[in-house]
């Protein structure tokens, strides 16, 4: 048996478990503050919302209008609030009170007076063969230059997305992976500007900072 504690895996490293070692990890939602929240186990088949059952004994709500995700558990003692904790995370309750999550707070943008949760669209990205790995990022800060969010795309291709970007004109590839996005989100959420890289830029830690990406836009303008 895996388990993996923390934050949610991508659907990609929980597919090389299963592949490799023949086991899906047993994902565990939780942070120092809270304790275990809930769990999951993914599926190959699952590629963008995968549901998390809360922990016997631990409840789960949405704080409106902001849906971000509330606890009241055990496992932590919280005086305040009727023992309510409230996470920076933002989700999506089932009847059966499991739920899904959608991104941290500071990932989910509204544009055009709706509401876009960047991790689910790069999951629906990172479902295409040709594509490793998806960052979606603003490429500013508000007040914008333009009208609309300049919501903005850095993508590292598969082996198989390498061979067919050297075979496609880059607007080609662009122009599948938003026909892609078409079929999930609303025309007016499809990011403006793509660029491809080998690898995503990382710090000392590892981590890819919103910096960093921005960094790398600012570098060499990105595809429209």
């Amino acid at each position: 048996v895996i388990f993996s504690s923390g934050g949610p895996l991508n659907a990609g490293t929980s597919l090389i478990f299963a592949q490799s070692a023949q086991l899906t990890p047993y994902e565990i939602l939780g942070s120092t503050e809270t304790g275990g929240i809930a769990w999951r186990q993914q599926s190959p088949e699952t590629v963008v919302e995968d549901t998390w059952k809360p922990f016997r004994k631990v409840e789960v709500e949405v704080e409106l209008p902001d849906c971000f995700l509330k606890v009241r558990s055990p496992f932590f003692n919280e005086v305040e609030n009727e023992g309510w904790l409230l996470t920076g995370d933002v989700a999506e309750m089932a009847p059966d009170k499991t739920f899904v999550l959608k991104g941290r707070g500071d990932r989910v943008v509204k544009i055009e007076e709706k509401r876009l949760s960047l991790p689910d669209m790069e999951k629906r990205l990172e479902s295409h063969q040709w594509v490793d790995t998806a960052k979606i990022f603003l490429k500013e800060d508000p007040p914008y230059k333009r009208r609309r969010p300049p919501l903005t795309t850095l993508i590292v291709l598969s082996e198989s997305g390498r061979i067919n970007f050297d075979q496609k004109q880059i607007r080609e590839t662009i122009g599948e992976l938003k026909q892609l996005l078409s079929k999930s989100f609303d025309p007016v959420l499809l990011p403006r500007y793509w660029k491809f890289v080998d690898q995503l830029p990382e710090d000392a830690l590892g981590k890819t900072t919103l910096s960093d990406l921005r960094d790398v836009m600012t570098k060499q303008k990105g595809k429209k």
